[in-house]
């Protein structure tokens, strides 16, 4: 893996468990890839998904701000 991934989880998700989103985060920066997780401690699984963007008002427009900040930094 060459390219920069931008992560997002839920802190409730019940799928992805925060041990698991540790490991993630901690092999990547072990293997020195670019990457950054974002965890939203409020919500679960598919928080960005259009179906449930009602409920996440807040994480949803910081995860859309972030991934447009993401793309414009590494697509230049």
């Amino acid at each position: 893996m060459r390219v920069p991934l931008l992560l997002f989880f839920g802190g409730k998700d019940d799928y992805i468990p925060r041990a698991e989103v540790e490991r993630i985060d901690r092999t990547l920066t072990e293997l020195g890839k670019p990457h950054e997780v974002v965890t939203y401690p409020n919500v679960g699984h598919a928080f960005f998904r259009e179906s449930s963007a009602a409920l996440n008002k807040e994480e949803v427009a910081d995860a859309w701000e972030r991934v447009q900040h993401f793309l414009k930094k590494n697509l230049a």
